[in-house]
């Protein structure tokens, strides 16, 4: 297996296996411009994931004013496992470490009755499992960008809209649920306003999708914008940043920034998909958006945020997708499958990019895969490579592990 550097933002990101330079073209692929979905459809598309469960998805212009305190300590404490929590930063994880997790969370303080609120991202954020800055790790290593961070759900976009529903036991996290996620932020990274007001940014017909992932100046503080990210404008074409105020309320600064943005969502096309997959070639891979990177399905969720479309974030509840599921059992025509179509596996999504020399190519984040002599070789890059490629959790190949295709398309008629 060889392992290929390509000119491009990040001349370091390898092309692994069979792949080559002038794959890193979108031309390259022979992509249909036709488009595969209209707003309507993609909308349609949205409230079809919505209505399936266990997907982690809400409507949060739908979803309750209010909940009880059970649904509230489910919500917070579901999925929060301690199995393969080894160390905590640097130190072995104690008894006494997980009592301060858990209790850290003040579940007991939550009332009968929550009533929720609403916020904004003054920035991006790390949303946690847990209200700790601490990473939890099965091997003690937690400075570095290769981390792994088990407490590490994902990150939100500057701009993006939570429901707040809870306050850490030391008043400074806020438990909240995104569109597709839900977890701890910093408190100082939520700008809190009154539903109204958040309601019409949320519906603003006028907004701009971020084009390119790009560390940029907003408002005298620098920011690592990504792909995907959604932000509304005033008449006059600026963009309408929410600040947070020392009171942690919300003010609205119209500026413009110096970075690629689309008026609008992006016309979805398998040309646009991968162009857009492609503008993030070479960066970092990081787990949960962690260090203002991101992972597998985050990468994902990025692009196809370009579209309109909300999808789940992790690949566990992608696998649930139903509709335009392809059960690759018995084998894979790859000939027949629409490029940008989610290649899973357990634990880990692929971008389908098409056939070339009888092989099939995917995009994708990823930490680590096997040479043939079976060696590790850590890539933490997103990248280009073939199916062949041998995945260094399980030592099968990303086909052999492939457990389901979703094509994103319209219905047929």
């Amino acid at each position: 297996m060889t392992i290929t550097e390509y000119p491009g933002r990040n001349p370091l990101a390898p092309i692994s296996g069979s792949a080559t330079q002038e794959m890193t073209s979108v031309d390259f692929w022979n992509l249909n411009d036709t488009i595969l979905m209209n707003l309507d459809e993609i909308e349609k598309y949205n409230q079809y994931l919505e209505g399936e469960k266990d997907l982690g998805l809400l409507n949060l212009l739908t979803a309750p004013h209010s909940i009880s305190k059970a649904e509230l300590v489910e919500m917070i404490t579901k999925g929060q496992s301690f199995d393969d929590l080894v160390y905590l930063a640097d130190e072995k994880v104690t008894p006494a470490d997980i009592k301060d997790l858990e209790d850290s969370q003040a579940l007991e303080s939550i009332p009968d009755q929550v009533t929720v609120s609403c916020g904004l991202a003054a920035c991006p954020a790390d949303l946690r499992y847990f209200p700790t800055t601490k990473a939890g790790t099965e091997d003690g290593s937690f400075i570095s960008e290769k981390c792994i961070d088990q407490l590490q759900g994902t990150q939100l976009t500057l701009a993006e809209p939570v429901l707040i529903y809870h306050t850490s036991e030391d008043k400074k996290w806020l438990f909240v649920h995104s569109k597709n996620y839900k977890g701890w932020v910093k408190r100082i990274c939520i700008a809190t306003c009154q539903r109204s007001i958040w309601e019409d940014y949320l519906l603003s017909p006028r907004f701009a999708i971020v084009t390119e992932h790009k560390s940029c100046d907003v408002l005298g503080v620098k920011m690592k914008l990504y792909v995907g990210t959604k932000i509304s404008m005033d008449m006059d074409g600026n963009l309408r940043i929410p600040t947070r105020t020392i009171d942690g309320g919300l003010r609205f600064v119209n500026t413009k920034l110096d970075i690629d943005m689309h008026q609008g969502f992006l016309p979805y096309t398998t040309k646009n998909v991968v162009t857009q997959a492609f503008k993030l070639l070479g960066d970092q891979f990081s787990w949960g958006g962690k260090y203002g990177h991101s992972d597998c399905s985050g990468i994902v969720n990025a692009v196809y945020n370009c579209f309109g479309f909300t999808l789940p974030r992790d690949t566990i509840d992608m696998r649930k997708i139903k509709k335009h599921s392809i059960d690759p059992t018995g084998g894979i025509d790859y000939n027949s499958v629409q490029p940008g179509s989610l290649l899973l596996c357990p634990g880990h999504v692929m971008l389908y990019l098409g056939m070339h020399d009888g092989k099939a190519y995917g995009f994708h984040g990823l930490a680590s895969i096997l040479d043939d002599s079976g060696k590790l070789l850590e890539l933490y890059r997103v990248e280009i490579s073939n199916v062949d490629m041998i995945r260094s959790e399980t030592g099968r190949t990303y086909e052999q592990d492939t457990v389901l295709i979703v094509e994103i398309k319209r219905d047929e008629a």
